[in-house]
């Protein structure tokens, strides 16, 4: 596992140099702009190490010191022989100056770590460069807040396993635990959303998780209770999404060693198709059938290698987005979807009522309906 190391300062070029430096030899780096922001990191997640201005105030060391006690403290100078009062250079196990700092990084990892140098800081800079993106974490910690205030949604911002940043009902544990699901069960790239419902351990009811991917690596996931809305999630997603790219887009440029030539690769064959299908009810449908429908319709899914990426469940007709496993197609997918729902909720309640009318509609689509075409559906299909 990476350790985790925290940069807190104000000169932004400097920052991202040290963080550039850091995640070449293979650290987590995550780069605030101030104490408050560095506050807020904190409490969600445990740091291994701190940078920070050596020339601060002390209440910025006892902040930090608060939160976390056993927090290693680096002090950042301009030069290596820069003055400090005692007070201030016995909060610090160290300094770092930025003119050295490329000698020195090593070194101070070394001691305070107790890991071994990196071959990756041995190395010269040199050929071809890459690009590192840095996340400006406290930015994102405080967009998670403000749109778990206004939605009334635990919110999750991960990588991989690990969750970078959250904010909501969800405690660190159970924020954890709803990283590792969505990670377990993420099924590839060709996916643009997924829906889920989960029950945390010793938690009474299920909760509808949504997740999007954030670049390469990362991901926004959406915690709410099972009967939110679809469309206000993934309105949510959607105003989050470009957000949380642009404060993981730092990039900056660092020395890497040239790669080796890659083979020419086929194009590779489409693995599944994503179809819009829309049907209707025959009667209004009550709410208490609404949950029982979407976990009927989920498991369908399952059994047939499929997955459902847009859920619209309203008492007037069901619309869904569906990927598909390749050979199949929109009709194969709105009958298996339509007529096994049915049956299941026949089965679960015991009932011979017939719940949707004659037909439907598909289209191939990774996107849902624009109401226009729903309205054109519904205007022209009759309740049989």
């Amino acid at each position: 596992m990476k350790n985790k190391i925290i940069i807190i300062e104000p000169d932004t070029e400097f920052a991202t140099r040290l963080a550039a430096a850091l995640e070449k030899g293979q650290y987590q780096a995550t780069i605030v702009r101030n104490v408050r922001d560095a506050c807020l990191i904190l409490v969600q997640q445990h740091q291994d190490l701190a940078f920070v201005p050596a020339q601060s105030d002390d209440g910025l060391f006892r902040a930090l010191l608060i939160l976390q006690p056993d927090l290693p403290l680096v002090g950042i100078v301009p030069a290596q022989h820069t003055p400090l009062p005692q007070a201030q250079r016995s909060r610090l196990k160290t300094l770092l100056s930025k003119t050295r700092f490329d000698v020195e990084l090593p070194l101070v990892l070394e001691a305070i770590l107790q890991k071994p140098v990196s071959p990756m800081f041995l190395e010269p800079d040199q050929g071809p460069t890459q690009v590192v993106s840095v996340v400006d974490m406290g930015r994102v910690v405080a967009l998670l807040q403000q749109a778990s205030k206004q939605a009334g949604l635990s919110v999750l911002f991960t990588q991989n396993r690990s969750v970078l940043a959250f904010a909501g009902e969800v405690s660190n544990e159970q924020a954890n635990l709803i990283a590792a699901r969505c990670q377990q069960t993420w099924l590839g790239e060709l996916l643009t959303a997924q829906m889920q419902f989960y029950r945390l351990p010793g938690r009474v009811g299920e909760l509808l998780l949504y997740s999007r991917p954030i670049g390469a690596n990362n991901a926004l996931i959406l915690v709410a209770s099972p009967t939110t809305p679809l469309s206000m999630l993934r309105t949510q997603a959607e105003r989050l999404q470009p957000q949380l790219l642009e404060l993981t887009g730092m990039e900056i440029t660092v020395a890497a060693a040239a790669p080796a030539p890659l083979p020419a690769l086929p194009v590779p064959a489409r693995s599944s198709y994503a179809y819009a299908i829309l049907w209707r009810a025959r009667e209004p449908l009550p709410d208490f059938l609404h949950i029982p429908l979407r976990r009927a319709l989920e498991r369908i899914a399952k059994a047939n290698a499929c997955m459902v990426t847009h859920f619209d469940v309203t008492e007037q007709y069901v619309h869904l987005v569906v990927n598909c496993p390749p050979g199949r197609n929109g009709t194969w997918a709105a009958h298996l979807f339509k007529n096994g729902s049915e049956r299941e909720l026949q089965t679960q309640f015991q009932v011979r009522t017939t719940f949707w009318t004659t037909g439907h509609y598909a289209t191939e689509s990774p996107d849902p309906l624009p109401p226009a075409e729903l309205d054109l559906f519904m205007q022209n299909t009759l309740t049989m």
